[in-house]
């Protein structure tokens, strides 16, 4: 399998930007950044409200490797997901494998995320944590020529 990933950008409010991917299609969005730094369940993760209307970024470096389950339930509840939707915005990883491996998998992470999904060595924005949780964030695909 193979995933389209195009140029986008991350700006901060305060003017920097991180060059990245997309993945899935083309959608701005903007929220709060705020870290996760689990190294399983992303699924969960991402349908947590918690999280609701937040850009998560995650720590571990490889996400994507087990896909994505179907939405089933068990005793009433959902089997694999914290509620019926994703509820973040968008998501940032280091690396995202598209081939994904897992008994329960039914589709990629790229293929559920349908545009919400940002790929970029996150190292930088993990040492800028502290001035990210305060600053509105937005990811794009256009070219936007930035001046201070």
């Amino acid at each position: 399998m193979s995933v389209k990933k195009q140029e986008s950008k991350l700006i901060l409010e305060d003017g920097s930007v991180f060059q990245g991917y997309a993945f899935g299609g083309k959608k701005e969005i903007s929220g709060e950044v705020v870290f996760n730094t689990g190294m399983v369940g992303y699924p969960e993760s991402l349908t947590d409200p918690s999280y609701r209307g937040q850009i998560l970024v995650f720590t571990f470096p490889l996400i994507g490797n087990y896909g994505v389950p179907e939405n089933e339930k068990e005793d009433n509840l959902l089997r694999y997901f914290e509620s019926s939707k994703i509820q973040i915005q968008g998501l940032i990883v280091s690396d995202y494998l598209e081939d994904y491996s897992h008994w329960s998998a039914k589709k990629s992470l790229s293929k559920w995320m349908k545009g919400r999904f940002w790929s970029k060595d996150q190292k930088t924005l993990d040492h800028r944590y502290k001035d990210l949780i305060f600053l509105k964030n937005f990811l794009t695909n256009h070219k936007i020529n930035l001046t201070k």
